[in-house]
């Protein structure tokens, strides 16, 4: 089979490849449709140190906060954070599965720690990703050594806190119809190559038999 023929079995079969896309649309915009609609708010916390009085010790200082920055991240989404979480918004769950709402991640070679918490209520989980933020903060308090005076070695501040999100993160709708194109294109193109086979393997066996009766 050449390009040409290639093209010819598309252009004669059009109407079932402009069919098959129109059900993948449907049938994608259908998915998207029964998904519950999930909400995403973010907080971000910046890890710092107040040990450092020199410029060798500051340069210690963030060494040490950068080998502790990922295992907070860890923390975020122990129960240790999260049972406070869940006695303060009153939330009827364990911090088990709390945990399975909830990511916390550490943009490489940062000091960041971004807390972010999904919810199909945009209102609650903005609540969720406030309350962890300072939760976690509480933890690390609680958990970092203490300096001279009886501080806490290692202190996190809040630089962006969890704002009300205005939309759903889940589900992509543009992507789900564009999957659902997809997909029937890609069965279109496969039915009209099964139905220019099919056309060629009749077209064959009527000229055979045509000159068998010669």
């Amino acid at each position: 089979m050449d390009f040409y023929q290639y093209l010819s079995a598309l252009r004669r079969s059009w109407i079932w490849i402009l069919a098959l896309i129109l059900v993948g649309v449907i049938a994608g915009g259908g998915v998207s449709l029964v998904q519950q609609k999930q909400y995403r708010s973010e907080a971000s916390l910046f890890v710092s140190t107040d040990r450092a009085v020199s410029a060798a010790e500051l340069a210690q200082g963030s060494a040490y906060v950068q080998n502790l920055v990922s295992s907070y991240s860890t923390l975020a989404t122990s129960a240790m954070v999260l049972d406070p979480v869940i006695d303060e918004l009153d939330l009827p769950m364990s911090s088990a599965a709390l945990a399975g709402r909830i990511t916390a991640a550490t943009p490489s070679g940062t000091v960041i720690v971004t807390i972010a918490a999904t919810d199909p209520d945009p209102e609650l989980a903005q609540r969720i990703a406030s309350a962890t933020a300072g939760s976690l903060q509480k933890a690390v308090t609680s958990l970092s050594p203490a300096d001279d005076d009886g501080a806490s070695a290692v202190t996190l501040t809040q630089i962006a806190p969890a704002e009300l999100p205005s939309a759903p993160s889940s589900p992509n709708t543009r992507l789900a119809l564009l999957l659902g194109a997809g997909a029937g294109l890609l069965v279109g193109v496969f039915v009209a190559m099964v139905r220019w086979a099919n056309r060629r393997e009749a077209g064959t066996a009527g000229t055979t038999a045509g000159g068998e009766r010669r």
